[in-house]
């Protein structure tokens, strides 16, 4: 079927306002989503979010968990506030008079049930051991009986030692509290010094699975690193963490530099890390923090001289928010892969090119030349799934142990600064595979060959 000239041009128009009309709607559309940027993001806090955007939020949310629920989760789920044993014992509480005006009462059939928890009191006991000793003629030594659950010229039981490093790990507990908590609460007179002496003793005991997290570290394929101060004996080291999904390992070391980062090279896989230069060298795929690059970004250092120069500033760093919200995006709709990768790439290069053409001043430069000098790595978890583009996985591994820092300030011992880094190590990888750490360190110590002998 033919169609006039006058048809033609017709068609034309209406094609040509559509388009203009769609153009018009898909910039609206970039400028509302810019705008609910501003207030949601991921590194917005919840205390900054709207009333009404977290009503919304809830109603969607709430939505799509309705959408997407099925009949095999219909299980209710455990409700540590309001849940309740059952009893050890019933108390019946009777009631004659009236606590008001002593008035007898006529009872009622009808009464109250509560379940109330408590701790009993804490009680030690004290156990001599006496061990039979014989010669054995084929050795020709004299050997004598083990005395169980306790460590070799130690006077605790493994109950109390397993105690002290849950404590001092888990709860960031002082050395002078741990004592305190001993003689005050528990009954055990113990001396800080002997607290020091326990948690050193450990170190030996935790070497061999503390290894083998090594090993398993060094086969995962993506890994997140980080470090941070730790200060011993007034002298500044550092604690340098590896957490990956088979476990988290932490090493402390005298200095922060790239030997140490190139002990732990793993050649294979992809490296997750912040802009420290020690990671540059090694031989392997890197993903850059962009945690790290956008918390950069807000904070420019130098002051802006003209308003000009903000306003651009800000510009450009919208548009990098929009570009990494983007690559997110793109990464749950369309899945990962490399060809995903390079066009994230590319357009990261063309955003830094028009920058260029424009007047920059110091802070638009410095940006540009961070992200610049980390060129090619900024995309790399578009082309795995296992990869996240932040640093966030790290700094979480090392939140608990910056907490000890504040609150102990210093270690003193050599050997008690790594058996604590073993400690810490074993806590946080069964933490990560929900498992009790106390009942591993129980069975760990009472199972061991060396903890039977006196």
């Amino acid at each position: 079927m033919e169609i006039t000239e006058k048809e033609y041009n017709k068609l034309l128009h209406v094609i040509t306002e559509l388009k203009e009309e769609n153009r018009k709607l898909h910039e609206r559309v970039e400028r509302l989503e810019s705008e609910l940027r501003k207030y949601k993001n991921e590194n917005t806090p919840s205390s900054m979010t709207p009333p009404f955007l977290k009503v919304l939020e809830k109603k969607v949310d709430k939505e799509i968990k309705n959408a997407e629920k099925k009949e095999d989760d219909q299980q209710p789920k455990y409700n540590a506030r309001n849940s309740r044993p059952e009893a050890d014992k019933i108390d019946l509480h009777e009631i004659k008079e009236c606590p008001n005006c002593g008035n007898p009462l006529r009872k009622r059939k009808r009464t109250f049930k509560r379940i109330v928890i408590d701790i009993k009191n804490i009680e030690t006991e004290t156990t001599e051991h006496i061990s039979e000793t014989g010669y054995c003629d084929n050795c020709k030594e004299v050997v004598k009986a083990d005395v169980p659950n306790t460590l070799p010229n130690m006077k605790y039981g493994i109950n109390v030692i397993s105690l002290i490093s849950v404590m001092s790990i888990g709860m960031n507990s002082t050395t002078s509290a741990i004592a305190s908590f001993l003689n005050d609460i528990v009954g055990i007179r113990m001396s800080e010094g002997t607290v020091c002496n326990i948690q050193k003793s450990l170190k030996e005991y935790l070497q061999e699975d503390y290894d083998e997290i090594e090993r398993n570290i060094k086969e995962a394929f993506v890994r997140y690193k980080d470090e941070t101060s730790h200060r011993h004996n007034g002298k500044n080291f550092w604690t340098w963490v590896i957490a990956t999904s088979q476990g988290i390992v932490y090493k402390i070391e005298r200095h922060r530099s790239y030997k140490f980062a190139k002990q732990m090279e793993i050649k294979q896989g992809v490296d997750v890390t912040d802009g420290y230069a020690g990671y540059n060298r090694l031989e392997c795929e890197h993903q850059r923090c962009w945690a790290h690059l956008l918390r950069k970004a807000k904070h420019p250092p130098y002051q802006f001289g003209e308003s000009e120069s903000y306003r651009l500033y800000k510009r450009h760093v919208d548009r990098l928010l929009k570009l990494f919200h983007s690559a997110k995006t793109a990464k749950e709709a369309c899945g990962t892969s490399k060809a995903l990768q390079r066009r994230y790439e590319k357009r990261l290069h063309v955003l830094l090119d028009t920058i260029s053409k424009k007047p920059m001043g110091k802070n638009i430069i410095r940006l540009t030349n961070y992200i610049m000098r980390f060129e090619g790595e900024w995309f790399t978890f578009l082309k795995y799934d296992d990869v996240d583009p932040t640093n966030n996985f790290a700094e979480r591994a090392l939140r608990p142990v910056v907490i000890k820092r504040k609150i102990s300030q210093q270690s003193r011992s050599m050997e008690n600064m790594e058996s604590y880094a073993m400690q810490a190590s074993m806590f946080m990888t069964l933490k990560q595979q929900d498992r009790s750490y106390s009942q591993y360190l129980t069975n760990l110590l009472s199972n061991s060959p060396r903890s039977d002998k006196s």
